[in-house]
Order: C-alpha cells, then structure tokens, then sequence
C-alpha cells in the first residue's frame, strides 16, 4: 500500500465532517436570551406581526432563527431577495443579518415587505447586530416600520452558557478535555460561540496532525492565534511536563 505523504494526511484530517446541530435542544437557554427563546415559540401571541432580534454577533440570533423557521415552516430569505419584492413570498419569513447589505433596493423591498407582512397576517423574524436606528437607513418611513416591531435583545453568554457550549462542541467533534483546560478555554476567549467554535477547530486539528491529547501548551497557542514562533514547527511539541494538567 503507498504511503500517505503528512501533508496529504493533514489534508484528511482537516476534512473530516463535523455535524453542527441547531436544534432547539441544542440551544443554550440562559437569562440573556430567555425572552427572545420564549417570543420564536409563540408567534401567534406576538403583539405585531414581526419580531427583531438585535446582539452582538456569537449570542445566538441565527441559531434562534433557524428554530423558529424549523418550528413554523417558515421562508428563509436573504437581503437580496428583498430586491423588487411585490408580494409576500410565504406566511412565515425568517430574515437572518437584516441590516447587512440592505442597498437602497433592498431597504424599498424591506419596507414593502413589512406592509405585506401587516396586510396579510403573516409573520416576519428579523435578526441584527444593533437596532434599526443604527442601520443607517436612508428609505423615508422604513425606521418608522420597524420601530413597530416586537423587538428583543440578546445579551452576551455568561460563563455557564459558554461551558455548556464548549461542552457540545467538545461533543460534535468526538474530543476529549479534561475540566481544567475547559476552564482555561472558558475564562481567556473571546465570549462568543464563534471564537469557540474556532478554537476548537484549531485544537482538533492539533491533536489530530501530532495525535496526542490536547495539551494546556496548545491551548495558549489557539488562544494566542497560534501565533508563537517555532511551537508547532516540523512537528515538535512541547513536553507534558511543560503542561501543569
């Protein structure tokens, strides 16, 4: 049988498939996103016809938003699909990243669309990063339309909410990490569900390519960007002993 060259085994190891699940059970609920968790589950109480979630981006908004559209068989559309819109697409539309790329088209179709969701008893999930007043609107009465909206915010994780996330992550690769590293990873990144899934991508693929367990040396690494010269180069790693887990 011919050898497999290491560049070509890295490239194996980088491909494999991982399963990110987005159900609703997947979902970390904590008290920075217990409102907006509640509103996707009950649209027919809904005190207007369109909901908006606003955060920063890793709270959770697209997950929610691929709930909701799981939950109520709803529409998924995109900014440019807004673009010369006349009739409602479906009774249930999910709107993901509502204020990027909105060109002037877009914003017109937007506006329309909120009148044609209010018309016809549909339902409209928006998602953002901020609220509408800091989109930088530029099409008269759109603001005034979305001001109506049933608006929820989403808070930052707070620690718990970013173990158990780790946690699942953890999970969905078939990985091992003792509690404490957990911890480290925990306590140093970034408090998003982004910059940890990152992270454990990049820790994956270091145990993987030098097949050994996750060591806390790796973990600095991935938390400094990987950025440390020579810490990974032609295979050398640091010793356990460098590791106080």
């Amino acid at each position: 049988m011919p050898k497999i060259s290491l560049k070509a085994q890295k490239q194996l190891l980088l491909a494999w498939p991982v399963h990110e699940r987005q159900g609703r059970e997947d979902f970390f609920a904590a008290p920075g996103n217990a409102r907006a968790l509640e509103l996707i589950g009950a649209p027919a109480n809904w005190p207007d016809p369109i909901l908006l979630l606003s955060g920063p981006g890793g709270v959770g908004k697209t997950h929610l938003a691929r709930i909701f559209a799981a939950e109520q068989g709803a529409l998924q559309i995109t900014p440019q699909d807004l673009v010369g819109i006349t009739t409602l697409p479906a009774p249930v539309l999910v709107l993901d990243d509502a204020d990027q790329a909105l060109t002037t088209a877009g914003e017109i179709g937007l506006f329309h669309l909120t009148n044609l969701v209010r018309a016809h008893g549909g339902r409209l999930l928006l998602t953002a990063r901020r609220p509408p007043q800091f989109w930088g609107l530029t099409t008269p009465d759109l603001l005034s339309r979305l001001r109506l909206a049933l608006m929820a915010d989403l808070a930052l994780p707070d620690a718990d909410v970013l173990r158990a996330a780790m946690t699942k992550l953890i999970a969905e690769r078939q990985m091992s990490l003792e509690p404490a590293l957990l911890e480290v990873l925990t306590t140093r990144l970034e408090r998003s569900i982004p910059a940890m899934r990152a992270a454990i991508e990049r820790l994956d693929q270091l145990s993987l390519e030098h097949q050994r367990p996750i060591t806390r040396a790796m973990i600095y690494a991935v938390i400094d960007d990987g950025s440390e010269p020579g810490l990974f180069d032609h295979g050398a790693l640091p010793s356990d002993k460098d590791d106080d887990f």
